[in-house]
């Protein structure tokens, strides 16, 4: 299970002051964690997290806050659980996302049908080994302009190291941003993203 941590967002200038914000980024936008009353999933955190100043003291750290995020939720709080992918042999797929890509293993009830759960932070991927309706043959060659779903990695350049090993082949976002597609033996395109690079709008 994630880590939660409990989170509080400070408006510019409530910081100043304190030691642990080093004087040139005091000013900014700062995320602090500290004890309070919402709670995040440690993953929200670092999606755009520049640097961290640890307090060890409390257990408190600034992070670095960009505006752009939009913490707005629906009034119905929708959070994204997981993805579900169909692929023709479970086995396979595991060695691409499990094997290669080194997602650990959920617990899975028994469905009555083969597959398996992934865990990626707070979030799952379940595949699901059953009949699949759609063309796995002649997608698009990058997988940004296929449908697809997202994770953030701290290093793009090491996974790509990785993936170049495995002898799996990936397309680099057009848009220039740290980010790579690439698919499962299946043809389900996967993006993965530096962490400090998601997309501010859409980008591919």
């Amino acid at each position: 299970m994630a880590e939660h941590l409990p989170v509080r967002l400070e408006l510019q200038g409530l910081l100043h002051g304190n030691n642990s914000c080093p004087p040139e980024r005091m000013g900014e936008d700062m995320l602090t964690l500290s004890t309070c009353q919402s709670f995040l999933p440690a993953e929200m955190l670092s999606s755009r997290i520049a640097t961290i100043y640890p307090n060890d003291g409390n257990r408190t750290a600034f992070i670095s806050f960009t505006p752009y995020i939009n913490t707005t939720m629906s009034k119905f709080n929708f959070a994204l659980h997981h993805v579900s992918l169909l692929v023709s042999d479970t086995r396979k797929a595991l060695d691409f996302y499990h094997d290669i890509l080194d997602l650990p293993l959920a617990n899975r009830p028994d469905m009555g049908f083969p597959g398996a759960w992934l865990q990626v932070g707070g979030q799952q991927i379940h595949l699901l080994e059953l009949e699949n309706p759609d063309p796995t043959t002649g997608r698009p060659a990058h997988g940004g302009r296929d449908r697809h779903f997202a994770m953030t990695a701290d290093c793009i350049d090491a996974i790509r190291e990785h993936l170049d090993q495995a002898g799996i082949t990936y397309s680099l976002s057009k848009s220039g941003r740290k980010a790579l597609f690439c698919r499962d033996p299946d043809g389900n395109a996967v993006e993965i993203i530096q962490r400090g690079h998601e997309p501010q709008a859409a980008e591919s």
